[in-house]
C-alpha cells in the first residue's frame, strides 16, 4: 500500500515538472527553441545509436533493436542539417 502511494506521488511529481516546463517552454523566443530542439534531437539520435549498438554487442545478432542504429543515425542528421526545423513565417 505505502509502496503504491510512492509511486503515485512520483507519478505526479513528474507529470506536475512536465507541466511546469511546458509552460516555460511556450515563453521561450523562437531562436532559442530551435537551438534547444537541435540539441535535443541530436542527442536522442545518439541515444538510439547507443542502444541499438549496445544491443547488438549483447545479444550477438539482428534483432528488431537494431533499427535503432540508422534511425538514430537519420534523425542526428536531419537535426544537424536543419531538417527539422520549422518553416518561418514570412510577414509581409
Amino acid at each position: 500500500m505505502v509502496k503504491g502511494l510512492g509511486i503515485m506521488l512520483l507519478v505526479f511529481l513528474v507529470v506536475a515538472v512536465l507541466g511546469w516546463l511546458a509552460t516555460k517552454m511556450g515563453n521561450v523566443p523562437e531562436e532559442k527553441m530551435v537551438k534547444i530542439r537541435k540539441y535535443f534531437f541530436s542527442f536522442y539520435g545518439l541515444f538510439l545509436i547507443v542502444q541499438g549498438s549496445l544491443h547488438l554487442w549483447e545479444d550477438k545478432g539482428i534483432g528488431a533493436m537494431a533499427i535503432n542504429i540508422p534511425l538514430g543515425i537519420v534523425i542526428a542528421w536531419a537535426a544537424m542539417s536543419g531538417k527539422m526545423n520549422p518553416p518561418t513565417k514570412k510577414t509581409s
